[in-house]
């Protein structure tokens, strides 16, 4: 709010925004309001008009702008101010003889009257708790609490009422409350429900019977029977139960035992495939061993006794033969037995050498390493 406006809000009242503006500020200072800065354009107008809504004037029972929210039935569940009034909305509330007026959240009492007070010979309508009458029929003084109209005091000098206790206009008021309440019932259907109640009680009757006649059919020897038979089968199931809850147990027990068997077991396999690996290496060893020393006595010269030049197939250059027909030693050489001493005209150096060999030897390898060690 500035002190002196942006654009001129007041009059002359020019066909424009500003005039429209300055006319809605003269109708606040009618009013009794003082003028307000609005900026020129439509939203600075639609402000000076919507301010224009205060003290608005209302006479009725309800309040302006309330609306109750009712459920099926038509009872009032819940209500609210839809919109809520703007601050300073008067409202004359007819029942009451009250002015209201709205300040931020409701109307608030403006007349310092708090209750309403009627004076008549009738009972006024629409009573409001806390409200008084004065019956001039009967010069009665009456409150009504929200319920009935209670009796405070007989005037003096009246001609009805004792001054205490329910007065005939009490009960009058009673009574017409009672005469306010309509049953929309006919008496053909009273008689209908009456025609429905009576076969109820018959049907119950036909009922109660059946069931008393069931329970003396029952026949307890048997029930009894039946009830034996259960608690054997009842025990027996019970045995069963366990018997299976111990072999259970035992499977356990006996799961238990072979897994630490398999762990076992487990731990024995890797030894042995331990062992099996170390086997392993020492038979691979052995054949190299087998087949080094296949080599070295494939290499070796062999030395044959017989009476007969040997045969057999391995026979090789370097071989000796001692012919144990003729006593003499002979060599094979290109596929032939030859004596090895060439120049001699016999074979007394052989017969020799293998006189010494057999003087010198006591077994065949003995001999054979004669032979081997002076040819």
């Amino acid at each position: 709010m500035t002190a002196t406006p942006s654009k001129p809000n007041y009059a002359p009242f020019e066909p424009n925004l500003d005039g429209a503006i300055a006319a809605a500020n003269y109708l606040m200072t009618v009013q009794g309001y003082g003028i307000r800065d609005y900026p020129s354009n439509m939203a600075g107008l639609v402000a000076a008009i919507l301010n224009l809504n205060v003290g608005q004037s209302n006479v009725g029972i309800t309040t302006p702008q309330w609306m109750p929210i009712r459920d099926e039935d038509g009872n009032i569940t819940a209500d609210s101010f839809d919109p809520p009034p703007s601050n300073g909305t008067l409202w004359f509330d007819t029942r009451q003889g009250k002015l209201m007026v709205w300040v931020n959240d409701g109307f608030y009492q403006a007349n310092g009257t708090d209750r309403f007070s009627s004076v008549g010979e009738s009972i006024p309508e629409d009573p409001i708790e806390g409200q008084t009458w004065l019956d001039t029929d009967n010069y009665i003084y009456y409150i009504f609490d929200g319920n009935l109209w209670i009796e405070l005091a007989s005037m003096a000098g009246s001609s009805g009422g004792d001054g205490g206790g329910v007065s005939d206009v009490v009960i009058a008021d009673l009574q017409q409350q009672i005469d306010n309440i309509t049953l929309d019932v006919t008496p053909e259907e009273i008689v209908a429900l009456q025609t429905q109640i009576t076969n109820l009680s018959t049907d119950t009757t036909t009922q109660i019977g059946s069931l008393q006649t069931q329970i003396t059919d029952i026949d307890k020897d048997a029930i009894d029977a039946k009830l034996v038979e259960l608690e054997a089968l009842i025990a027996g199931q019970t045995t069963s139960i366990t018997t299976l809850e111990t072999t259970s147990t035992d499977h356990g027990t006996r799961l238990t035992d072979a897994e630490t068997s398999i762990g076992t077991n487990t731990t024995d396999i890797a030894t042995i495939n331990t062992d099996l690996t170390a086997l392993q290496t020492q038979v691979t060893d052995i054949d190299t061993l087998l087949g080094t020393t296949a080599s070295e006595l494939a290499s070796l010269r062999r030395i044959y006794y017989g009476d007969s030049a040997p045969t057999y197939s391995g026979v090789q250059n370097g071989d000796l033969w001692v012919d144990s027909t003729e006593l003499r030693l002979l060599v094979r050489s290109a596929g032939a037995w030859f004596n090895p001493d060439r120049n001699a005209s016999d074979d007394d150096s052989s017969e020799t050498l293998i006189i010494n060999a057999v003087n010198n030897s006591t077994t065949f390898d003995e001999f054979k390493t004669f032979i081997n060690a002076n040819t």
